[in-house]
């Protein structure tokens, strides 16, 4: 009896520390700079989405109030510069960590980066002008 009492809670233990092992960790953030986020409401499409702007360092300085910087857009932002967002994907496009890497380098002049988020599965008809997809 006693045996099968060690038995049941060893499978018990592996069992708990198993399903432990299972629950999502929280994610930390991988965003290198500043990213603001500002929600979007489509009237078009009748969703919301969220613009992700990414600002070069400095950009805040008040000491520089009138300079102008180049803008990229990009779509799919969600994937840009946080792996807490990319998923399904395994991975973030690295979008924050690249520019900032150049700009260190002065390889490119700093830049603002605005990404749209895309529409996630049922977002395939927001591409409709393209025909089927």
């Amino acid at each position: 009896m006693i045996r099968r009492l060690i038995a049941s809670t060893s499978l018990l233990i592996a069992v708990v520390t198993s399903a432990s092992e299972l629950m999502p960790q929280p994610c930390k953030s991988t965003v290198t700079g500043t990213l603001e986020m500002i929600p979007l409401e489509s009237k078009v499409y009748g969703d919301q989405r969220l613009l992700r702007v990414w600002l070069p360092s400095g950009y805040s300085n008040s000491a520089v109030p009138l300079k102008r910087y180049p803008v990229l857009y990009l779509f799919d932002g969600q994937f840009l510069c946080d792996r807490c967002t990319s998923q399904p994907c395994p991975d973030e496009w690295h979008v924050d960590e690249t520019l900032t890497d150049l700009i260190a380098k002065k390889a490119v002049q700093p830049v603002i980066v605005v990404g749209i988020d895309n529409a996630g599965p049922a977002g395939s008809g927001t591409f409709s002008w393209l025909g089927k997809v």
